[in-house]
């Protein structure tokens, strides 16, 4: 999204449903029920017919239970808390604020445990807490194999730290350090082991984390991420960008590796290097990496995934993803249809419901006997912010494990129980190897970290040896294996890259990536052209991790025939436009441009379309190059983000040769405007003023645009008006005061024109004044007056304009008005003579947005006097109450339109929120909203500054000239700060403008649709934002059954 300078133009507020807002007593986010006991709670599971449901373990036993993990003896590890979301304060606990401020008092007390012995009927007869002295641990995990030695015992994440506690337990060591810890519910999560040895793993929403590994590698991450690691916390590295709070992670035989997430999609296949949607943050250049599902399962609040591939449950329930949903109690289970290498989730009947609205499952992973077992974070309230962390019906203390095995569907075809685990850790080399070709993932998986652990380069000839004639799950295992333990033979790695089946192929291409012999090279670019899509993304993924400017070629052949295949296989491509982004970056570093004559125009058009995420001034010189010769003709969007790149990273040099270039093939002074605009934003993000480098052809542009008649006058004098603001032109004022001044000129145009005035004279009056000249809701010689004061230039003259036409417009038309006057002294000192005279109701000065812009700019004097004409008056508290009240009252279901609220929702909502993908991204996403009932959602829409996540409250800038203005951040870029104003539209503050900065208490949404919406447009949206609920292909298999 183009973000623009601060500019005094006409807002629309778009609505925003509150991201958290303290819930009426009715809400269906807190359970209206007491809690049952583990008994009676699992008579109220539905699962399909011939599955049980089965108590592992529950309290007192353990407490709330966060992530799970199987070890090589088939012993379960849990973390789990009595103190979530609130942390005892400590060495390394952060200081919280904005609803996140609460403590638990005591020393540390959540525990790490090891459940063992389990009964036929899935009980743990063993519970052996390991740790009892943590904070909030979430993500963990046993390293199999190596208990003997001192690289055993089991990674533990607890404030602040990730630590090791050893074999058997006792004192715990850091590993890596720096985990920001603000926000408690994700942190890090869902260490994950995969066949290459590195441990994956998930980073929360919200939190900044300056990570220190063993070996003093560094990592920062901000809220959402993937990264890896060594088992001994070394070699810390950034896997994927992006998301909002990951949790959960899981592997599938291929090696494509999955996470769930939340306010993004639930599940995701993570490609190594690929952006994904997050609040705020763009993605690298290429996009963001490729979906794979459409929809969020009715919620906010996913996690927790696992691939099932084992052979207890029958066919239909195997090869799919398995995802908790503590928002409506759910698990759901998602198979995949492959176009190409592409995954599409192909979503299936819920696969766990349960009656008792306690149910909260947060974590599922795969066990060695073949079952699924559950986290249930048992609790009134669900685990995130729906609801205040202090909400009283929060319970802290209860907590369940589940265990669901087949059973079969009729007495007569019984199944057999689950196997009972093998304990690998006692097995000895061959017998190990043996279950390299398990059926269970889990336990082929376990079984190649214990041997590598604990065999390793001692078994590696005969390990070689069993390859020979083995089925392709055991080669698959053993060449990994064989990897890690440094006794890979070249013939045998040649065997396994021209192995006949595809999912050995595949993991050899990505064994490739793991290594750095140069041997290798030709290799991956043969890989590049195998049969198989998966092998060649897996041969793409390891060429960008060997980045060389010899990379080049071969993969732009292979984006070429990816792209012209049948497969639509976006994965694909878009791992190839990765590979060539880290190739093009080591190729054009360090060397002037790419020899664009080399390349055919097709090829130029792919390697610009990639050069966009090279961020550097090789990768602006080798982009502007590409453009110079005669090319294929690019869409403007295109050429826009390209000369934004240039000018960026580039020299000024460069960027005037580019524009001399374009300015010859682009007579179109609209397009004109549109690479001014483009470059202007990039020479901002760098410190430097737009106005010294584009002025004199800005000049030129806006004033061939100005005059503009007939047919596309508005659209050319609004362009003008854009670019001469944007540019700052200070000297074609006059111009744009002569052009309003015309009376031909129409309202559209003439509110452009007086924007553009207003952001040159940088007066709250006259933004004030723009408002109200481009508002339809003004009209007669209030409209004419403020046109003609405006176009005088006489700032008194616009200030009496002002008050004239506040004095007789609407209510919501002098509330937005009245925002743009207290953005400076003037324009709040006008504001408070008016309520003075009479002329606005003084209530106006207490308005959330209004009074706080007016405590930025008001000295002590003009503070007095709003206080005067404020004192007595009533508490607004009141009056929302009664709006509150009546607009529930109001709704009746019957008479509310859905289908008129979703027209309603896509003009007044859309900016700022997504529903099922579509929409903005500023705010949450609103998918499963309904369930929030009628009251909750009345107070979200007319009362939304009353409790609001720290996440997403606004920010109040003063300016060096005296103007404050506020706005949602979202990030910074260069030398600007990036937020979002109440359209959902982005603008840029350069960060040399700033004064003063102040969080404030405020959502970005308007709290004044009470005024905006008649009763009968509130119940339509309400309707709408009712029926946002679970999918209807989510329901329950046909004959579903309680469990037993």
């Amino acid at each position: 999204m183009t973000a623009s300078p601060i500019a005094f133009s006409t807002v629309v507020p778009a609505l925003c449903v509150a991201w958290l807002a303290a819930p009426p007593a009715d809400s269906t986010l807190v359970a209206p029920t007491e809690a049952l006991s583990p008994a009676e709670q699992q008579t109220q599971f539905r699962l399909p017919p011939g599955f049980e449901i089965q108590l592992v373990a529950a309290e007192p036993e353990i407490g709330q239970p966060m992530n799970l993990a199987f070890d090589g003896a088939g012993r379960l590890w849990v973390t789990h808390s009595t103190t979530y979301p609130f942390p005892v304060e400590g060495p390394g606990t952060e200081p919280r604020a904005g609803g996140l401020d609460g403590t638990t008092p005591g020393p540390p007390r959540d525990r790490l445990s090891v459940l063992s012995d389990f009964a036929a009927d899935g009980r743990a007869r063993s519970v052996e807490h390991v740790a009892d002295d943590l904070n909030i641990p979430i993500g963990l995990l046993p390293l199999d194999g190596a208990g003997a030695d001192d690289a055993g015992g089991t990674l533990v994440y607890s404030i602040p730290n990730l630590w090791r506690t050893p074999p058997g337990g006792g004192e715990k060591t850091p590993l890596v350090t720096g985990y920001g810890n603000v926000d408690a519910h994700g942190m890090t999560n869902s260490f994950t082991r995969g066949l290459d040895g590195w441990i994956y793993a998930c980073h929360g929403f919200r939190n900044d984390s300056r990570l220190v590994g063993s070996d003093g590698s560094t990592l920062p991450l901000n809220s959402g991420n993937t990264y890896r690691f060594q088992p001994d916390g070394s070699r810390l590295q950034q896997f994927t960008h992006g998301q909002v709070n990951p949790f959960g992670m899981t592997f599938d035989p291929l090696g494509n590796i999955y996470n769930a997430d939340c306010h993004s999609r639930p599940l995701t296949l993570l490609l190594r290097g690929a952006y994904y949607p997050s609040f705020g943050k763009p993605d690298d250049g290429l996009g963001y990496g490729p979906e794979m599902i459409d929809h969020s399962h009715g919620s906010t609040g996913i996690c927790g995934a696992a691939w099932y591939d084992a052979d207890h449950f029958p066919q239909e329930y195997r090869d799919a993803l398995y995802l908790c949903n503590p928002v409506t109690g759910r698990v759901h289970r998602d198979r995949v249809r492959w176009a190409g290498s592409t995954a599409r989730a192909d979503t299936q009947p819920d696969f766990v419901r349960c009656d008792d609205p306690w149910f909260r499952p947060v974590y599922v992973t795969l066990g060695p006997d073949g079952a699924l077992y559950l986290a249930d974070f048992y609790n009134a309230v669900i685990g995130h912010y729906e609801a205040p962390l202090d909400h009283p019906a929060r319970d802290r203390r209860r907590g369940r494990i589940w265990r669901i095995v087949w059973r079969g569907e009729g007495t007569e075809e019984q199944a057999d129980p689950p196997p009972a685990p093998v304990d690998l850790a006692v097995l000895p080399a061959d017998a190990l190897a043996d279950h390299f070709a398990d059926p269970n993932i889990a336990v082929r998986t376990a079984a190649t970290h214990e041997w590598v652990d604990r065999v390793g380069a001692a078994g590696a000839a005969t390990l070689d040896g069993r390859m020979n004639d083995s089925e392709p799950t055991f080669r698959v295992h053993a060449a990994w294996a064989l990897h890690r333990a440094g006794g890979l033979t070249d013939d045998r790695l040649a065997a396994l890259l021209a192995d006949p089946d595809r999912t050995v192929r595949t993991h050899g291409a990505k064994l490739l990536a793991e290594r750095d012999a140069a041997d290798d090279l030709p290799r991956l670019k043969t890989l590049l052209a195998d049969a198989d899509p998966f092998v060649r993304r897996a041969a793409a993924e390891a060429l960008g991790r060997r980045p060389d400017a010899g990379h080049v070629r071969p993969l732009l052949t292979a984006l070429a025939a990816a792209e012209s295949g049948t497969a639509d296989d976006a994965m694909l491509i878009h791992q190839l436009r990765i590979g060539l982004r880290d190739c093009l970056r080591a190729s054009v570093d360090g060397a002037p441009t790419l020899a664009a004559d080399e390349f055919t125009s097709e090829e130029r058009r792919r390697l610009a379309g990639v050069l966009v995420a090279v961020p550097t001034a090789g990768g602006a010189e080798a982009l502007a190059a590409l453009l110079a010769p005669e090319g294929p003709p690019f869409p403007p969007a295109d050429v826009e983000r390209f000369v934004a790149h240039v000018t960026r990273y580039g020299s000024d040099e460069r960027l005037d040769e580019l524009l001399a270039k374009r300015w010859e093939t682009t007579a179109d002074p609209l397009r004109r405007v549109g690479l001014l605009r483009a470059a202007a934003e990039a020479l901002r993000q760098r410190g430097a003023d737009p106005t010294a480098v584009l002025g004199e052809r800005g000049r030129a542009t806006a004033a061939a645009l100005l005059n503009a008649s007939g047919a596309g006058a508005f659209e050319s004098t609004a362009a003008a008006a854009g670019l001469i603001a944007e540019l700052n032109l200070t000297d074609a004022a006059a111009g744009l005061r002569e052009r309003l001044a015309d009376p031909s000129v129409g309202r559209a145009a003439a509110g452009a024109l007086a924007g553009a005035l207003a952001t040159l004279r940088r007066s709250a009056a006259a933004d004030a004044a723009s408002l109200l000249i481009s508002d339809g809701g003004l009209a007669g010689p209030q409209w004419d007056g403020l046109r003609a004061a405006l176009a005088g230039g006489n700032e008194p003259a616009v200030a009496e304009a002002v008050g004239a036409a506040l004095s007789v417009a609407p209510a919501p038309l002098r509330r937005a008005a009245a925002e743009r006057l207290a953005a400076d002294a003037a324009g709040a000192t006008l504001l408070t003579t008016l309520a003075e005279r009479g002329a606005i109701p003084p209530r106006l000065l207490i308005d959330p947005t209004v009074g706080q812009r007016l405590g930025g700019v008001a000295d002590a004097a003009l503070a007095a006097r709003v206080a005067a004409l404020t004192a007595d008056l009533p508490a607004e508290d009141a009056g929302l109450e009664a709006l509150l009240a009546a607009r529930a009252a109001a709704f009746d279901p019957a008479v509310a339109s859905a289908e008129r609220g979703a027209a309603l929702y896509k003009t007044q909502c859309a900016a700022c929120h997504a529903v099922g993908g579509v929409g903005g991204a500023v705010a949450p996403q609103l998918d499963g909203v309904g369930v929030r009932g009628v009251a909750r959602l009345c107070e979200d829409v007319l009362a939304p500054h009353r409790n609001v996540d720290a996440a997403f409250r606004t920010v109040l800038l003063v300016l060096e000239d005296g103007r404050v203005v506020t706005g949602l951040p979202r990030r910074t870029e260069g030398e600007t700060l990036i937020l979002a104003d109440a359209e959902g539209k982005e603008f840029a503050v350069p960060t040399t403008a700033v004064l003063d900065r102040a969080d404030s208490p405020l959502s970005l949404m308007p709290g004044n649709f009470g005024e905006t919406l008649t009763e009968t447009q509130f119940a339509d949206l309400l309707a709408y934002l009712l029926a946002q609920r679970e999918p209807a292909q989510q329901e329950p298999a046909e004959g579903a059954s309680a469990a037993k």
